[in-house]
């Protein structure tokens, strides 16, 4: 059995996206739903990395640091199709030019997991805790979610550290 569950991380996107939907008028409902989007994030990086090979050991060890997450599942490789029929494994670090939302500039999954050098709230302490949470929008992130947890399972069975 797997210590991390992509089938999780997709409860707790659909959470967070639960959450948008029903509207972020209050601070509260912001914060939970960028709180839990940003969980889903790492248990879906974190459960690619365990699929990947990657001992439970060395995933520990990053605890909740999104970056250096994503740091390392950008050293694994997945399978991608280059002509008609013909695969061939390319570096993972395809996820991060995936766009996540149009309307902002440079919305990638990797600008987003990366979040902490443009000076947001630290995952997952200074989300949880405190007066005040800078940090993108919790819509933003919610649909962060859902691209991060639909890119690990479109490359689940693939994966290699």
């Amino acid at each position: 059995m797997a210590e991390y569950s992509i089938e999780f991380a997709q409860e707790m996107s659909k959470a967070s996206n639960g959450i948008v939907s029903a509207g972020l008028g209050a601070e509260d409902a912001q914060r939970a739903a960028l709180y839990i989007g940003l969980v889903a994030c790492e248990i879906a990086i974190k459960s690619a990395l365990e699929q990947a090979g990657k001992p439970i050991s060395d995933i520990r060890t990053n605890r909740h640091n999104l970056s250096e997450l994503l740091n390392d599942l950008s050293n694994c490789t997945i399978l991608t199709e280059v002509s008609a029929g013909a695969l061939t494994r390319v570096p993972a670090t395809r996820i991060r030019s995936i766009v996540v939302d149009n309307n902002y500039t440079d919305a990638t999954v990797g600008k987003l997991l990366q979040a902490e050098q443009f000076g947001v709230s630290r995952f997952p302490n200074e989300i949880r805790y405190g007066d005040v949470v800078r940090h993108f929008p919790a819509s933003v992130i919610a649909r962060l979610s859902d691209k991060v947890v639909a890119w690990v399972k479109l490359h689940f069975d693939d994966l290699q550290a």
